[in-house]
């Protein structure tokens, strides 16, 4: 299985959604976002190429891929893979504009 490592972005992504989900929906929701979050990575770990291929603009080299956080569908997770890791680089609200985010 690849290795699954979360970039500055989307760790600084993790936690202000985290503290937004908690104060606007209650903690119970927020823990829960973040144990899919989780799960979502190891997902992605075992079936690396299961997310759409994305071209972002300003970062034409990069094969982007987007997935979303299981049972949280509305956050979009984007990702690329180099060798054996994943690198999650982001985590963006899907009524956000992903392209100008990533």
């Amino acid at each position: 299985m690849r290795q699954v490592l979360i970039r500055p972005k989307g760790r600084r992504d993790l936690r202000d959604i985290y503290q937004n989900l908690a104060e606007t929906l209650g903690i119970v929701t927020a823990e829960q976002f973040e144990t899919n979050a989780i799960q979502t990575f190891f997902d992605l770990a075992r079936m690396p190429n299961v997310g759409a291929l994305r071209k972002l603009e300003g970062i034409p080299t990069r094969d982007w891929r987007m997935w979303r956080i299981r049972d949280f569908e509305e956050y979009l997770v984007f990702y690329y893979l180099e060798s054996e890791v994943v690198y999650v680089e982001r985590i963006v609200h899907a009524k956000r504009d992903y392209r100008r985010q990533v």
